[in-house]
Protein backbone atom coordinates (compact mmCIF):
# COMPACT_ATOMS: atom_id res chain seq x y z
CA UNK A 1 0.00 0.00 0.00
CA UNK A 2 1.43 3.67 -1.36
CA UNK A 3 1.53 6.24 1.52
CA UNK A 4 1.95 9.73 0.30
CA UNK A 5 4.38 11.55 2.29
CA UNK A 6 3.46 15.10 3.63
CA UNK A 7 4.68 17.63 0.64
CA UNK A 8 7.58 20.31 2.14
CA UNK A 9 6.75 23.25 0.84
CA UNK A 10 10.11 25.60 0.73
CA UNK A 11 10.87 28.16 3.04
CA UNK A 12 12.43 31.43 3.15
CA UNK A 13 15.53 32.83 4.65
CA UNK A 14 13.33 32.76 8.26
CA UNK A 15 12.30 29.63 8.50
CA UNK A 16 9.02 30.55 6.64
CA UNK A 17 6.39 29.52 3.85
CA UNK A 18 5.56 31.90 1.54
CA UNK A 19 1.86 32.10 3.32
CA UNK A 20 3.55 32.37 6.45
CA UNK A 21 5.40 35.14 5.13
CA UNK A 22 2.62 36.37 3.98
CA UNK A 23 0.41 36.42 6.86
CA UNK A 24 3.39 38.09 8.78
CA UNK A 25 3.94 41.29 5.91
CA UNK A 26 0.07 41.49 5.95
CA UNK A 27 -0.38 41.64 9.69
CA UNK A 28 2.12 44.28 10.44
CA UNK A 29 0.41 46.27 8.33
CA UNK A 30 -2.84 45.87 10.03
CA UNK A 31 -2.53 44.71 13.13
CA UNK A 32 -5.73 42.46 12.13
CA UNK A 33 -4.91 38.54 12.38
CA UNK A 34 -8.57 37.84 10.58
CA UNK A 35 -7.82 40.27 7.65
CA UNK A 36 -4.14 38.83 7.32
CA UNK A 37 -5.15 35.16 7.52
CA UNK A 38 -7.81 36.15 4.76
CA UNK A 39 -4.85 37.75 2.56
CA UNK A 40 -2.42 34.44 3.09
CA UNK A 41 -4.96 32.18 2.13
CA UNK A 42 -5.25 30.74 5.93
CA UNK A 43 -8.29 30.31 8.40
CA UNK A 44 -8.66 32.81 11.21
CA UNK A 45 -8.22 29.97 13.52
CA UNK A 46 -4.68 29.03 12.31
CA UNK A 47 -3.63 32.79 11.54
CA UNK A 48 -4.36 33.29 15.71
CA UNK A 49 -1.89 30.15 16.08
CA UNK A 50 0.62 31.34 14.68
CA UNK A 51 0.46 34.68 16.55
CA UNK A 52 1.72 32.30 18.84
CA UNK A 53 4.90 30.80 17.37
CA UNK A 54 8.23 32.51 18.08
CA UNK A 55 9.40 32.21 14.35
CA UNK A 56 5.96 34.42 13.43
CA UNK A 57 6.38 36.66 16.36
CA UNK A 58 9.92 37.15 15.71
CA UNK A 59 9.84 37.78 11.88
CA UNK A 60 7.08 40.20 12.99
CA UNK A 61 9.06 42.26 15.16
CA UNK A 62 11.36 42.33 12.37
CA UNK A 63 9.48 43.64 9.70
CA UNK A 64 7.72 46.26 11.89
CA UNK A 65 11.14 47.70 13.08
CA UNK A 66 12.04 47.78 9.67
CA UNK A 67 8.71 49.80 8.77
CA UNK A 68 9.77 52.19 11.96
CA UNK A 69 13.09 52.82 10.67
CA UNK A 70 12.00 53.38 6.88
CA UNK A 71 9.27 56.05 8.58
CA UNK A 72 11.94 57.24 10.89
CA UNK A 73 9.82 56.83 13.65
CA UNK A 74 11.95 55.95 16.97
CA UNK A 75 11.07 54.89 20.44
CA UNK A 76 12.56 58.84 21.54
CA UNK A 77 10.84 61.12 18.29
CA UNK A 78 7.61 59.52 19.59
CA UNK A 79 7.93 60.36 23.31
CA UNK A 80 9.08 63.91 22.37
CA UNK A 81 5.89 64.45 19.94
CA UNK A 82 3.93 63.42 23.27
CA UNK A 83 5.46 65.30 25.63
CA UNK A 84 5.42 68.19 23.24
CA UNK A 85 1.78 68.03 22.94
CA UNK A 86 0.94 66.88 26.77
CA UNK A 87 2.84 70.17 27.95
CA UNK A 88 2.76 72.32 25.03
CA UNK A 89 1.80 76.40 25.92
CA UNK A 90 -0.82 78.16 24.14
CA UNK A 91 1.03 81.21 24.65
CA UNK A 92 3.15 80.05 22.24
CA UNK A 93 0.67 80.80 19.46
CA UNK A 94 0.59 84.04 19.58
CA UNK A 95 3.56 87.26 19.90
CA UNK A 96 3.92 90.02 22.69
CA UNK A 97 0.94 92.04 21.81
CA UNK A 98 -1.63 88.94 21.38
CA UNK A 99 -1.54 88.64 17.58
CA UNK A 100 -1.67 85.07 15.96
CA UNK A 101 1.59 84.16 15.02
CA UNK A 102 2.21 83.28 11.17
CA UNK A 103 2.41 79.61 10.97
CA UNK A 104 6.12 79.57 9.48
CA UNK A 105 7.06 81.71 12.59
CA UNK A 106 5.99 79.08 14.91
CA UNK A 107 8.50 77.44 17.10
CA UNK A 108 8.89 73.19 16.82
CA UNK A 109 7.49 72.30 19.85
CA UNK A 110 4.16 74.96 19.58
CA UNK A 111 3.26 73.34 15.64
CA UNK A 112 3.40 70.10 17.00
CA UNK A 113 0.51 71.10 19.62
CA UNK A 114 -1.54 72.69 16.59
CA UNK A 115 -4.03 69.94 14.97
CA UNK A 116 -4.87 72.57 12.11
CA UNK A 117 -6.23 76.02 11.11
CA UNK A 118 -9.17 77.32 9.74
CA UNK A 119 -9.10 80.95 8.23
CA UNK A 120 -12.64 82.20 7.49
CA UNK A 121 -12.97 85.54 5.41
CA UNK A 122 -16.09 87.68 5.87
CA UNK A 123 -16.72 91.49 4.53
CA UNK A 124 -17.77 94.46 7.01
CA UNK A 125 -18.86 97.75 5.73
CA UNK A 126 -16.49 99.98 6.44
CA UNK A 127 -17.86 103.66 5.42
CA UNK A 128 -18.63 105.20 2.33
CA UNK A 129 -16.18 105.78 -1.15
CA UNK A 130 -16.97 107.39 -4.12
CA UNK A 131 -18.13 105.79 -7.56
CA UNK A 132 -15.68 107.07 -10.13
CA UNK A 133 -18.54 106.24 -12.75
CA UNK A 134 -21.13 107.98 -11.66
CA UNK A 135 -19.93 109.96 -8.55
CA UNK A 136 -22.11 108.66 -6.27
CA UNK A 137 -21.77 107.52 -2.83
CA UNK A 138 -21.84 104.10 -1.90
CA UNK A 139 -20.86 101.61 0.96
CA UNK A 140 -17.33 100.10 1.14
CA UNK A 141 -16.69 97.16 2.19
CA UNK A 142 -13.58 95.39 3.90
CA UNK A 143 -11.70 91.85 4.15
CA UNK A 144 -11.70 90.68 7.81
CA UNK A 145 -10.36 87.24 7.97
CA UNK A 146 -10.61 85.44 11.06
CA UNK A 147 -7.88 82.49 11.85
CA UNK A 148 -9.86 79.29 14.07
CA UNK A 149 -6.56 77.38 15.69
CA UNK A 150 -7.51 73.88 17.14
CA UNK A 151 -4.89 72.06 19.56
CA UNK A 152 -4.58 67.96 20.10
CA UNK A 153 -5.93 67.19 23.21
CA UNK A 154 -3.33 67.12 25.63
CA UNK A 155 -5.32 64.24 27.95
CA UNK A 156 -4.61 61.27 26.07
CA UNK A 157 -1.03 62.46 25.78
CA UNK A 158 -0.80 62.73 29.64
CA UNK A 159 -2.79 59.32 29.65
CA UNK A 160 0.19 57.44 27.53
CA UNK A 161 3.51 58.88 29.17
CA UNK A 162 1.71 58.49 32.21
CA UNK A 163 1.74 54.59 32.14
CA UNK A 164 4.80 54.65 30.40
CA UNK A 165 6.54 56.44 33.41
CA UNK A 166 4.37 54.09 35.77
CA UNK A 167 2.95 57.26 37.55
CA UNK A 168 -0.17 55.30 37.18
CA UNK A 169 -0.69 51.68 36.27
CA UNK A 170 -2.71 50.15 33.20
CA UNK A 171 -5.81 49.17 35.24
CA UNK A 172 -8.83 50.61 34.08
CA UNK A 173 -9.06 54.12 33.14
CA UNK A 174 -5.56 55.57 33.16
CA UNK A 175 -6.60 59.06 32.25
CA UNK A 176 -8.63 58.97 35.83
CA UNK A 177 -6.01 56.96 37.49
CA UNK A 178 -3.90 60.14 36.38
CA UNK A 179 -6.30 62.25 38.19
CA UNK A 180 -6.54 60.54 41.39
CA UNK A 181 -2.50 60.36 41.74
CA UNK A 182 -2.24 64.26 41.22
CA UNK A 183 -4.98 64.99 43.50
CA UNK A 184 -3.52 62.80 46.14
CA UNK A 185 0.18 64.71 45.38
CA UNK A 186 -1.81 68.06 45.57
CA UNK A 187 -3.40 67.43 48.47
CA UNK A 188 -0.37 66.24 50.49
CA UNK A 189 1.51 69.14 49.36
CA UNK A 190 -1.48 71.17 50.74
CA UNK A 191 -1.44 69.15 54.08
CA UNK A 192 2.62 69.34 54.39
CA UNK A 193 2.26 73.78 53.71
CA UNK A 194 -0.51 73.47 56.52
CA UNK A 195 1.75 72.08 58.63
CA UNK A 196 4.33 75.07 58.34
CA UNK A 197 4.05 78.34 60.50
CA UNK A 198 2.28 81.13 58.61
CA UNK A 199 4.80 83.48 57.12
CA UNK A 200 4.73 86.95 58.47
CA UNK A 201 3.58 89.75 56.42
CA UNK A 202 4.44 93.55 57.38
CA UNK A 203 1.63 95.19 58.52
CA UNK A 204 1.85 98.48 56.19
CA UNK A 205 2.13 95.89 53.14
CA UNK A 206 -1.20 95.64 51.23
CA UNK A 207 -2.40 92.25 50.20
CA UNK A 208 -4.26 92.11 46.89
CA UNK A 209 -5.89 89.16 45.13
CA UNK A 210 -6.16 89.59 41.21
CA UNK A 211 -8.08 87.05 39.78
CA UNK A 212 -7.52 86.01 36.07
CA UNK A 213 -9.75 84.48 34.08
CA UNK A 214 -8.83 82.82 30.53
CA UNK A 215 -10.48 81.26 28.37
CA UNK A 216 -8.72 79.18 25.52
CA UNK A 217 -10.47 77.50 22.60
CA UNK A 218 -9.65 74.32 21.60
Amino acid sequence: MHTSKPRNRPKNAHGLTERRELFCRNYVRTWNSRDASAVAGLTHGTGRMLLAEEKIQARIRELNEAMLKASDITAQRVMLELARVAFGDVRGIVDESGRLKPIRELDDDTAATIAGVEVETRYERDGTETDLATGEEKPRFVAVQTAKVKRYDKNPALSILARHFKIVDNEGDGLNALANVLADRLQEARRRTAALPPPETPDHEARRTIDVQSRTRE
